[in-house]
């Protein structure tokens, strides 16, 4: 699911909670096309992508200086930490244009790339058939 081709909007290191043992770990996120990725590495980048979280649909909220969390509706959470405000910032302000971006890209039907229907289906396809049904690409 992850676009290696198109230039990212935003790249950069964060740090993503795995789990109360490992806690925070340092991941390299690429937002492209409205989507956010993350790998372990930027070499890891050209293999194997870690997860992809769409951002049509994503709650993007901060919960203190550092953090700030991204939720698609219970399917996937992402829970962030940068490195300072500033840095929180610049991410939540280029993870907010890119939602409205993908929003707009939805609505007016331009085309959107098809990873990034496979990810908006999979979303609609938690929701259940009358999700489905108001949403014109799912079959």
């Amino acid at each position: 699911m992850c676009d290696k081709q198109a230039d990212p909007d935003m790249k950069g290191w964060l740090y993503k909670w795995t789990n109360y043992l490992k806690g925070y770990q340092k991941r390299w996120f690429v937002l492209t096309n409205g989507l956010l990725s993350y790998y372990r590495s930027q070499a890891e980048m050209l293999h194997t992508c870690r997860g992809t979280i769409s951002l049509h649909g994503a709650v993007i909220h901060t919960e203190d200086s550092c953090n700030f969390v991204i939720s698609n509706g219970g399917t996937q959470t992402f829970h962030l930490k940068a490195s300072s405000e500033v840095e929180r910032q610049k991410w939540v302000t280029a993870l907010e244009l890119a939602k409205a971006k993908a929003i707009r890209q939805l609505e007016s039907g331009e085309s959107l790339d098809v990873d990034h229907w496979i990810l908006i289906r999979q979303g609609y396809e938690r929701l259940g058939p009358g999700a489905r049904r108001s949403f014109p690409y799912c079959d």
